[in-house]
């Protein structure tokens, strides 16, 4: 969404960044898109490492869990049992 509103609002801003696209020999359309895939890459790469986290998080919570009904005692029932009933 961050990326379509920069697009939108960045095209009047043409005359802004053409200085530094002829500075690097490109078009300002160019210059625009290749901006626009580095802030997407940005964001995939962010939400990437947090999912990893909370991945790691979750498995140490399973862990944490297993670990506290073992030192209780608490057994879990087999699938099979409850379909049993």
């Amino acid at each position: 969404m961050s990326v379509c509103l920069f697009g939108i609002f960045a095209s009047p801003l043409v005359f802004l960044i053409t200085p530094l696209a002829k500075w690097l020999r490109l078009t300002p359309t160019a210059l625009l898109i290749a901006m626009s895939t580095i802030s997407v890459a940005v964001i995939l790469i962010q939400l990437s490492v947090s999912i990893s986290g909370n991945q790691r998080k979750m498995e140490t919570l399973v862990r944490e869990n297993a670990l506290l009904r073992e030192s209780l005692g608490i057994s879990m029932k087999d699938k099979q049992s409850d379909h049993s009933k």
